[in-house]
Protein backbone atom coordinates (compact mmCIF):
# COMPACT_ATOMS: atom_id res chain seq x y z
CA UNK A 1 0.00 0.00 0.00
CA UNK A 2 1.44 3.37 -0.12
CA UNK A 3 -0.42 7.26 -0.07
CA UNK A 4 -0.50 9.51 -2.60
CA UNK A 5 -0.74 13.09 -2.07
CA UNK A 6 -1.63 15.69 -5.17
CA UNK A 7 -3.60 19.05 -5.41
CA UNK A 8 -6.00 17.41 -7.51
CA UNK A 9 -8.13 14.18 -8.13
CA UNK A 10 -6.55 13.92 -11.65
CA UNK A 11 -2.68 14.32 -10.90
CA UNK A 12 -3.64 12.17 -7.65
CA UNK A 13 -4.91 9.52 -10.15
CA UNK A 14 -1.69 10.03 -12.75
CA UNK A 15 0.58 9.45 -9.72
CA UNK A 16 -0.98 6.38 -8.96
CA UNK A 17 -1.14 5.02 -12.54
CA UNK A 18 2.85 5.71 -13.17
CA UNK A 19 3.63 4.28 -9.31
CA UNK A 20 1.69 1.49 -8.99
CA UNK A 21 0.48 0.60 -12.61
CA UNK A 22 -3.05 -0.39 -14.49
CA UNK A 23 -4.02 -2.60 -11.71
CA UNK A 24 -3.63 -0.73 -9.10
CA UNK A 25 -6.56 -0.14 -6.69
CA UNK A 26 -7.80 2.63 -5.30
CA UNK A 27 -8.41 1.77 -1.31
CA UNK A 28 -9.71 5.15 0.50
CA UNK A 29 -9.44 8.74 -0.59
CA UNK A 30 -10.27 11.98 1.47
CA UNK A 31 -9.36 15.88 1.08
CA UNK A 32 -6.89 17.27 3.05
CA UNK A 33 -5.37 20.86 3.35
CA UNK A 34 -3.84 21.99 -0.24
CA UNK A 35 -5.42 19.16 -1.98
CA UNK A 36 -6.88 15.41 -1.69
CA UNK A 37 -4.65 11.90 -0.43
CA UNK A 38 -5.09 8.65 -1.95
CA UNK A 39 -4.71 5.08 -0.55
CA UNK A 40 -3.94 2.80 -3.18
CA UNK A 41 -2.43 -0.56 -3.73
CA UNK A 42 -1.46 -2.64 -6.40
CA UNK A 43 -1.74 -6.55 -4.09
CA UNK A 44 -5.08 -8.18 -4.46
CA UNK A 45 -7.15 -7.00 -1.48
CA UNK A 46 -9.08 -9.37 0.65
CA UNK A 47 -12.05 -7.73 2.75
CA UNK A 48 -13.40 -8.31 6.07
CA UNK A 49 -16.98 -9.33 5.68
CA UNK A 50 -19.49 -6.38 6.03
CA UNK A 51 -19.47 -4.49 9.69
CA UNK A 52 -22.82 -4.28 11.39
CA UNK A 53 -24.38 -0.88 10.45
CA UNK A 54 -24.55 0.67 13.70
CA UNK A 55 -20.50 -0.15 14.51
CA UNK A 56 -19.89 0.96 10.29
CA UNK A 57 -21.81 4.23 11.54
CA UNK A 58 -19.63 4.91 14.64
CA UNK A 59 -16.73 4.37 12.86
CA UNK A 60 -17.67 7.01 10.29
CA UNK A 61 -18.58 9.73 13.13
CA UNK A 62 -15.23 8.84 14.66
CA UNK A 63 -13.77 10.09 11.99
CA UNK A 64 -15.53 13.35 11.90
CA UNK A 65 -17.69 12.52 8.40
CA UNK A 66 -14.18 11.99 7.05
CA UNK A 67 -12.58 9.11 7.92
CA UNK A 68 -8.83 7.95 7.18
CA UNK A 69 -7.59 5.61 5.34
CA UNK A 70 -7.91 2.62 7.74
CA UNK A 71 -11.20 3.72 9.02
CA UNK A 72 -12.90 4.14 6.01
CA UNK A 73 -11.82 0.69 4.43
CA UNK A 74 -12.94 -1.27 7.77
CA UNK A 75 -15.93 0.25 7.49
CA UNK A 76 -17.46 0.45 3.55
CA UNK A 77 -18.66 -2.92 2.42
CA UNK A 78 -16.82 -5.07 -0.03
CA UNK A 79 -18.91 -4.20 -3.14
CA UNK A 80 -18.67 -0.81 -2.16
CA UNK A 81 -14.88 -0.28 -1.83
CA UNK A 82 -14.73 -2.47 -5.44
CA UNK A 83 -17.11 0.04 -6.97
CA UNK A 84 -14.64 2.87 -5.98
CA UNK A 85 -11.70 1.54 -7.19
CA UNK A 86 -12.89 0.36 -10.37
CA UNK A 87 -14.73 4.07 -10.45
CA UNK A 88 -10.57 5.34 -9.95
CA UNK A 89 -9.74 3.15 -12.55
CA UNK A 90 -12.12 4.38 -15.07
CA UNK A 91 -11.06 7.74 -14.23
CA UNK A 92 -7.54 7.14 -14.67
CA UNK A 93 -7.82 4.89 -17.68
CA UNK A 94 -10.50 5.93 -19.93
CA UNK A 95 -9.90 3.78 -22.64
CA UNK A 96 -11.54 1.13 -19.91
CA UNK A 97 -14.98 -0.80 -21.73
CA UNK A 98 -18.52 0.97 -21.09
CA UNK A 99 -19.79 -2.15 -19.22
CA UNK A 100 -16.94 -1.94 -16.44
CA UNK A 101 -17.53 2.03 -16.35
CA UNK A 102 -21.55 1.30 -15.43
CA UNK A 103 -20.38 -1.27 -13.50
CA UNK A 104 -18.20 1.33 -11.28
CA UNK A 105 -21.15 3.65 -11.36
CA UNK A 106 -23.31 0.97 -9.70
CA UNK A 107 -20.76 0.54 -7.03
CA UNK A 108 -20.02 4.09 -6.42
CA UNK A 109 -23.65 4.73 -5.39
CA UNK A 110 -24.14 1.49 -4.01
CA UNK A 111 -21.51 3.38 -1.22
CA UNK A 112 -22.94 6.94 -1.06
CA UNK A 113 -26.09 5.37 0.02
CA UNK A 114 -24.64 2.82 2.20
CA UNK A 115 -22.95 5.96 3.80
CA UNK A 116 -26.04 8.35 4.03
CA UNK A 117 -27.87 5.07 6.14
CA UNK A 118 -25.30 5.09 7.75
CA UNK A 119 -24.95 8.90 8.81
CA UNK A 120 -28.66 9.05 9.14
CA UNK A 121 -28.66 6.02 11.84
CA UNK A 122 -25.79 7.53 13.95
CA UNK A 123 -27.02 10.91 14.07
CA UNK A 124 -30.60 9.26 15.01
CA UNK A 125 -28.97 7.66 17.93
CA UNK A 126 -26.53 10.47 19.07
CA UNK A 127 -30.24 12.35 18.99
CA UNK A 128 -31.58 10.51 21.36
CA UNK A 129 -28.74 9.93 23.55
CA UNK A 130 -28.48 14.44 23.79
CA UNK A 131 -31.89 14.13 24.86
CA UNK A 132 -31.87 11.70 26.97
CA UNK A 133 -29.08 13.24 29.14
CA UNK A 134 -30.93 16.49 28.62
CA UNK A 135 -33.86 14.98 30.19
CA UNK A 136 -31.95 13.80 33.27
CA UNK A 137 -29.71 17.17 33.78
CA UNK A 138 -32.34 19.46 33.47
CA UNK A 139 -36.32 18.52 33.59
CA UNK A 140 -37.99 21.57 33.78
CA UNK A 141 -36.15 22.97 30.44
CA UNK A 142 -37.32 19.19 29.32
CA UNK A 143 -40.50 19.77 29.69
CA UNK A 144 -40.84 23.29 28.29
CA UNK A 145 -38.44 22.08 25.05
CA UNK A 146 -41.70 19.48 25.11
CA UNK A 147 -44.46 21.63 25.14
CA UNK A 148 -43.05 24.03 22.37
CA UNK A 149 -42.94 21.06 20.12
CA UNK A 150 -46.46 20.45 20.96
CA UNK A 151 -46.97 23.72 19.60
CA UNK A 152 -45.09 23.01 16.06
CA UNK A 153 -42.68 25.46 16.26
CA UNK A 154 -38.96 24.95 14.13
CA UNK A 155 -36.05 24.51 16.69
CA UNK A 156 -34.22 27.94 15.80
CA UNK A 157 -37.28 29.49 17.22
CA UNK A 158 -37.73 27.04 20.43
CA UNK A 159 -33.67 28.03 20.96
CA UNK A 160 -34.43 31.60 20.94
CA UNK A 161 -37.58 31.03 23.01
CA UNK A 162 -35.59 29.17 25.31
CA UNK A 163 -32.60 31.31 25.37
CA UNK A 164 -33.76 33.58 28.66
CA UNK A 165 -35.64 30.65 30.25
CA UNK A 166 -35.52 31.00 34.01
CA UNK A 167 -35.05 27.78 35.40
CA UNK A 168 -35.96 29.09 38.81
CA UNK A 169 -38.78 29.95 38.43
CA UNK A 170 -42.33 27.99 38.90
CA UNK A 171 -43.28 25.80 35.73
CA UNK A 172 -46.67 28.16 35.23
CA UNK A 173 -44.65 31.01 35.72
CA UNK A 174 -42.01 30.24 33.15
CA UNK A 175 -44.57 29.06 30.57
CA UNK A 176 -46.48 32.44 30.73
CA UNK A 177 -42.69 33.61 30.24
CA UNK A 178 -42.76 31.49 27.19
CA UNK A 179 -45.85 32.26 25.72
CA UNK A 180 -45.24 36.25 26.53
CA UNK A 181 -41.68 36.24 24.30
CA UNK A 182 -43.48 34.47 21.52
CA UNK A 183 -46.18 37.03 21.27
CA UNK A 184 -43.47 39.87 21.42
CA UNK A 185 -41.72 37.93 18.51
CA UNK A 186 -44.87 37.68 15.94
CA UNK A 187 -44.51 40.53 13.60
CA UNK A 188 -48.01 41.64 14.16
CA UNK A 189 -49.18 45.37 14.30
CA UNK A 190 -52.79 45.32 14.33
CA UNK A 191 -52.89 47.67 11.07
CA UNK A 192 -55.89 47.17 8.42
CA UNK A 193 -54.25 48.32 5.47
CA UNK A 194 -56.53 47.61 2.94
CA UNK A 195 -59.44 49.59 5.09
CA UNK A 196 -57.64 53.11 3.78
CA UNK A 197 -57.88 52.33 -0.09
CA UNK A 198 -55.66 51.51 -2.66
CA UNK A 199 -54.48 48.78 -5.26
CA UNK A 200 -53.55 45.48 -3.54
CA UNK A 201 -52.68 41.90 -5.62
CA UNK A 202 -52.90 38.65 -3.49
CA UNK A 203 -50.16 36.39 -4.74
CA UNK A 204 -49.54 32.67 -3.60
CA UNK A 205 -50.44 29.34 -4.87
CA UNK A 206 -53.04 27.59 -6.08
CA UNK A 207 -55.74 26.18 -3.31
CA UNK A 208 -54.60 28.82 -0.71
CA UNK A 209 -57.36 30.90 -0.75
CA UNK A 210 -56.75 34.45 -2.53
CA UNK A 211 -60.11 33.97 -4.32
CA UNK A 212 -62.11 33.53 -1.70
CA UNK A 213 -59.59 36.41 0.60
CA UNK A 214 -60.52 38.71 -2.01
CA UNK A 215 -64.45 37.98 -1.90
CA UNK A 216 -64.63 39.11 2.03
CA UNK A 217 -62.07 41.79 1.73
CA UNK A 218 -64.62 43.19 -0.96
CA UNK A 219 -67.96 42.62 0.75
CA UNK A 220 -66.40 44.38 3.64
CA UNK A 221 -65.63 47.31 1.77
CA UNK A 222 -68.95 47.50 -0.23
CA UNK A 223 -70.97 47.25 3.58
CA UNK A 224 -68.64 50.18 5.14
CA UNK A 225 -68.59 52.34 1.94
CA UNK A 226 -70.57 51.05 -0.88
CA UNK A 227 -70.41 49.65 -4.25
CA UNK A 228 -69.33 52.53 -6.38
CA UNK A 229 -65.59 52.97 -5.66
CA UNK A 230 -64.51 49.06 -5.56
CA UNK A 231 -63.16 47.08 -9.16
CA UNK A 232 -62.05 43.42 -8.79
CA UNK A 233 -59.33 42.64 -11.53
CA UNK A 234 -58.26 38.43 -12.13
CA UNK A 235 -55.16 37.59 -13.96
CA UNK A 236 -55.77 34.00 -13.67
CA UNK A 237 -55.64 32.82 -17.36
CA UNK A 238 -54.47 29.88 -17.09
CA UNK A 239 -57.28 27.33 -15.55
CA UNK A 240 -60.75 26.32 -16.67
CA UNK A 241 -63.61 28.70 -15.08
CA UNK A 242 -60.78 30.54 -12.86
CA UNK A 243 -62.55 33.69 -12.75
CA UNK A 244 -66.02 32.08 -12.45
CA UNK A 245 -66.02 32.81 -8.57
CA UNK A 246 -65.00 36.57 -8.85
CA UNK A 247 -67.28 36.97 -11.96
CA UNK A 248 -70.76 36.01 -9.56
CA UNK A 249 -69.32 37.85 -6.61
CA UNK A 250 -68.98 41.03 -9.07
CA UNK A 251 -72.58 40.48 -10.02
CA UNK A 252 -73.79 40.05 -6.40
CA UNK A 253 -72.15 42.78 -5.12
CA UNK A 254 -72.50 45.07 -8.32
CA UNK A 255 -68.75 45.77 -8.97
CA UNK A 256 -67.13 45.54 -11.97
CA UNK A 257 -64.70 43.12 -12.79
CA UNK A 258 -61.78 43.29 -15.28
CA UNK A 259 -60.00 40.79 -16.74
CA UNK A 260 -56.56 41.21 -17.55
CA UNK A 261 -53.16 39.32 -18.83
CA UNK A 262 -49.99 40.92 -16.64
CA UNK A 263 -49.17 43.22 -19.83
CA UNK A 264 -52.27 44.75 -19.38
CA UNK A 265 -52.76 45.71 -15.76
CA UNK A 266 -51.35 48.94 -16.04
CA UNK A 267 -53.95 50.53 -18.11
CA UNK A 268 -57.02 48.24 -16.27
CA UNK A 269 -55.14 50.15 -13.17
CA UNK A 270 -55.53 53.26 -15.29
CA UNK A 271 -59.27 52.22 -16.17
CA UNK A 272 -60.19 52.09 -12.50
CA UNK A 273 -58.17 54.90 -11.00
CA UNK A 274 -61.34 56.48 -9.62
CA UNK A 275 -61.83 53.58 -7.34
CA UNK A 276 -61.08 53.75 -3.88
CA UNK A 277 -60.29 50.01 -3.71
CA UNK A 278 -58.66 48.03 -6.65
CA UNK A 279 -58.64 44.03 -5.35
CA UNK A 280 -56.52 41.72 -7.93
CA UNK A 281 -56.06 37.81 -8.17
CA UNK A 282 -53.30 36.52 -9.43
CA UNK A 283 -53.06 32.91 -10.94
CA UNK A 284 -51.02 30.13 -8.44
CA UNK A 285 -48.75 28.52 -10.60
CA UNK A 286 -45.46 26.50 -10.51
CA UNK A 287 -42.61 27.85 -8.89
CA UNK A 288 -40.16 27.66 -11.68
CA UNK A 289 -42.95 28.23 -14.55
CA UNK A 290 -42.06 31.25 -17.15
CA UNK A 291 -45.49 32.50 -16.67
CA UNK A 292 -45.30 33.06 -12.55
CA UNK A 293 -42.34 35.04 -13.20
CA UNK A 294 -43.85 37.30 -15.99
CA UNK A 295 -46.32 37.86 -13.64
CA UNK A 296 -44.37 38.54 -10.54
CA UNK A 297 -42.40 40.60 -12.82
CA UNK A 298 -45.15 42.85 -14.12
CA UNK A 299 -46.43 43.54 -10.20
CA UNK A 300 -43.06 44.19 -9.56
CA UNK A 301 -42.83 46.88 -12.54
CA UNK A 302 -45.64 49.10 -10.80
CA UNK A 303 -43.80 49.75 -7.88
CA UNK A 304 -45.52 51.52 -5.35
CA UNK A 305 -48.87 51.82 -7.52
CA UNK A 306 -49.85 48.54 -5.95
CA UNK A 307 -49.08 46.65 -2.78
CA UNK A 308 -48.50 42.59 -2.89
CA UNK A 309 -50.31 40.39 -0.11
CA UNK A 310 -48.86 36.93 0.45
CA UNK A 311 -51.66 34.39 0.99
CA UNK A 312 -50.20 31.36 2.88
CA UNK A 313 -52.34 27.90 3.86
CA UNK A 314 -52.19 27.37 7.41
CA UNK A 315 -52.51 23.91 7.18
CA UNK A 316 -49.97 23.33 4.21
CA UNK A 317 -46.92 21.58 5.44
CA UNK A 318 -44.11 23.16 6.74
CA UNK A 319 -42.02 22.59 3.27
CA UNK A 320 -45.03 23.86 1.12
CA UNK A 321 -45.05 26.63 3.42
CA UNK A 322 -41.17 27.50 2.72
CA UNK A 323 -41.52 26.91 -0.49
CA UNK A 324 -44.50 29.11 -1.32
CA UNK A 325 -43.06 32.14 0.85
CA UNK A 326 -39.70 32.10 -0.94
CA UNK A 327 -41.29 31.85 -4.62
CA UNK A 328 -44.08 34.37 -4.14
CA UNK A 329 -41.82 37.15 -3.54
CA UNK A 330 -42.07 41.12 -5.06
CA UNK A 331 -40.07 44.03 -4.08
CA UNK A 332 -43.74 45.57 -3.08
CA UNK A 333 -44.84 43.07 -0.85
CA UNK A 334 -46.34 44.53 2.19
CA UNK A 335 -47.06 41.60 3.81
CA UNK A 336 -49.25 38.32 4.48
CA UNK A 337 -52.40 36.77 4.59
CA UNK A 338 -52.81 33.21 6.92
CA UNK A 339 -55.96 31.59 5.79
CA UNK A 340 -57.49 28.22 6.59
CA UNK A 341 -56.93 28.31 10.49
CA UNK A 342 -59.68 26.10 11.08
CA UNK A 343 -58.47 23.31 9.01
CA UNK A 344 -54.60 23.76 10.77
CA UNK A 345 -53.89 20.98 13.20
CA UNK A 346 -50.59 22.67 14.51
CA UNK A 347 -49.96 26.90 13.93
CA UNK A 348 -46.66 26.81 15.04
CA UNK A 349 -44.43 25.93 11.93
CA UNK A 350 -46.37 28.80 10.05
CA UNK A 351 -45.18 30.75 13.31
CA UNK A 352 -41.79 30.07 12.85
CA UNK A 353 -42.00 31.37 9.53
CA UNK A 354 -43.22 34.99 10.24
CA UNK A 355 -40.84 35.19 13.03
CA UNK A 356 -37.46 34.07 11.32
CA UNK A 357 -38.94 35.80 8.14
CA UNK A 358 -39.75 39.16 10.07
CA UNK A 359 -42.99 39.04 7.17
CA UNK A 360 -45.64 41.05 8.39
CA UNK A 361 -49.06 39.26 9.31
CA UNK A 362 -51.84 41.21 8.28
CA UNK A 363 -54.95 39.51 8.30
CA UNK A 364 -56.23 35.64 9.51
CA UNK A 365 -58.78 33.60 7.97
CA UNK A 366 -60.80 30.90 9.45
CA UNK A 367 -63.79 29.72 7.52
CA UNK A 368 -65.82 30.42 4.58
CA UNK A 369 -68.10 32.61 5.51
CA UNK A 370 -68.31 36.33 4.00
CA UNK A 371 -67.51 38.36 5.04
CA UNK A 372 -67.41 37.60 8.36
CA UNK A 373 -64.79 35.06 8.95
CA UNK A 374 -61.92 37.57 8.28
CA UNK A 375 -59.75 39.24 10.87
CA UNK A 376 -56.96 42.06 11.01
CA UNK A 377 -54.25 39.88 12.86
CA UNK A 378 -53.57 40.28 16.30
CA UNK A 379 -50.87 38.49 18.35
CA UNK A 380 -52.41 37.37 21.49
CA UNK A 381 -55.31 35.36 19.85
CA UNK A 382 -53.05 34.12 17.54
CA UNK A 383 -51.12 32.99 19.95
CA UNK A 384 -53.94 31.63 22.37
CA UNK A 385 -55.26 29.46 19.13
CA UNK A 386 -51.98 28.10 18.76
CA UNK A 387 -51.86 26.75 22.54
CA UNK A 388 -55.38 25.35 21.90
CA UNK A 389 -54.69 23.26 18.67
CA UNK A 390 -51.44 22.01 20.54
CA UNK A 391 -54.11 20.24 23.40
CA UNK A 392 -54.81 17.79 21.08
CA UNK A 393 -51.04 16.84 19.68
CA UNK A 394 -49.18 13.81 21.04
CA UNK A 395 -45.86 14.38 21.90
CA UNK A 396 -43.38 12.14 19.92
CA UNK A 397 -40.17 11.79 21.81
CA UNK A 398 -38.34 10.52 18.78
CA UNK A 399 -39.73 13.32 16.74
CA UNK A 400 -38.85 15.69 19.83
CA UNK A 401 -34.65 13.85 19.90
CA UNK A 402 -34.17 14.76 16.52
CA UNK A 403 -35.33 18.28 17.07
CA UNK A 404 -33.18 18.80 19.90
CA UNK A 405 -30.44 17.28 18.08
CA UNK A 406 -31.14 19.60 14.93
CA UNK A 407 -30.91 22.08 17.46
CA UNK A 408 -27.58 21.69 18.92
CA UNK A 409 -26.18 20.50 15.59
CA UNK A 410 -27.50 24.18 14.60
CA UNK A 411 -25.57 25.53 17.92
CA UNK A 412 -22.31 23.63 17.43
CA UNK A 413 -21.73 25.03 13.78
CA UNK A 414 -22.83 28.41 14.82
CA UNK A 415 -19.92 27.74 17.45
CA UNK A 416 -17.14 27.03 14.90
CA UNK A 417 -18.34 29.57 12.56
Amino acid sequence: MKNFVAPDMRTALKMVREALGADAVILANRRIPGGIELLATNEPVEMPPPAPRAVAAASLVAGAATPGPAAATAAVPKTAVAGVAAAARSAAFPDMEPQSERRSDAGWWQMQQELRSMRDLIEQQLAGFAWQQFRTRQPAEAAMWRRLQRLGLQPAVMRELLAEYDSSARAATAWQQLMSRLTARLPITGVDPVAAGGAYALIGPTGAGKSTTIAKLAARHVLAHGHEDIGLVTLDNYRIGAHEQLRTLARILNVPLKVATPADLPSVLYELRHCRLVLIDTAGLHGNSRELQQQLDALDALGDRIQCLQVLAANAQQQVLKSAHRVYQTSNLAGCVLTKIDEAGTLGEVLSLLIQSRTPLLYTTDGQAIPNDLAVAAAKPLVARTIELAKQVECDEEQLATLFGMQQRSMDAARSA
